[in-house]
């Protein structure tokens, strides 16, 4: 499977949802559920909000893409881009609970959840360009946008997925063994190229964190300030209940 069929299972079922208006239906469901410490003040927020979920789905294939450009065949990178790959080939409606476009950022989710789940147990591959971009702020975006607690069951599923990667490519030992430790050098120092910078003209870390009146602004190279111009914010803090990412901020 190649990044190609991601990307036209992406571009297909965004038009499909686009002419049936599924994705602003679905966003209008969940609006009257979100936690109030995600503020939307533009006049609009079910397009705000749906311009956000299209480039966050849309974002996938660019981000692993850039993941996989240097990963060898049979590395650690390599099969988490082919996990990825399989969460929009392989997981049925009934795994996702939805179809469309809300389908589609479920699976986006899991993608962009598996990568800062790596991202964030092994923290010295921030050096490498292919880790460059940061989507936390998103994905807690996304996190209550696709509800509780199922979204933390796909949380628990990425970090299940990642260990049984490390198993099936390091082998016996997984973790502690001699091939889990080349993985990580071999991924720690990709040279720069081309994808990567594609993924960071797209969207330059997807969301940054930026501390203003006590609120996470979401602002863009691309995605960041289309969330900053319709006013999409997240409260710094934790309350009970918010949800069990956010209480870890």
């Amino acid at each position: 499977m190649t990044l190609d069929v991601v990307d036209e299972i992406i571009n297909s079922g965004v038009r499909r949802d686009f002419e049936a208006s599924g994705l602003q239906l679905w966003i209008g469901r969940r609006l009257g559920q979100l936690p109030g410490r995600i503020s939307i003040a533009d006049t609009d927020a079910g397009a705000a909000l749906g311009a956000f979920v299209r480039l966050y789905i849309s974002l996938v294939p660019a981000v692993l893409q850039c993941i996989s450009r240097d990963a060898e065949p049979d590395s650690l990178l390599s099969a988490i881009c082919d996990q990825c790959v399989r969460y929009f080939t392989e997981l049925p409606e009934a795994v996702t609970g939805q179809s469309g476009v809300s389908g589609l950022l479920i699976k986006a989710y899991r993608c962009h959840r598996l990568v800062e789940e790596f991202r964030d147990t092994y923290p010295d591959l921030g050096r490498s360009d292919a880790f460059h971009f940061v989507n936390d702020e998103a994905n807690l975006l996304v996190h209550q946008l696709v509800g509780e607690p199922f979204a933390n069951e796909v949380d628990l599923a990425c970090e299940n997925d990642l260990d049984q990667l490390i198993n099936q490519v390091c082998g016996p030992g997984g973790f502690d063994s001699r091939a889990f430790a080349q993985s990580l050098a071999d991924a720690a120092d990709p040279a720069p190229s081309a994808p990567c910078s594609e993924a960071d003209d797209r969207c330059e870390c997807l969301c940054r964190r930026r501390h203003s009146g006590g609120c996470f602004r979401l602002r863009e190279n691309n995605l960041a300030t289309l969330l900053t111009a319709h006013k999409i914010a997240l409260s710094l803090g934790y309350e009970p209940g918010f949800g069990s990412r956010f209480g870890s901020l």
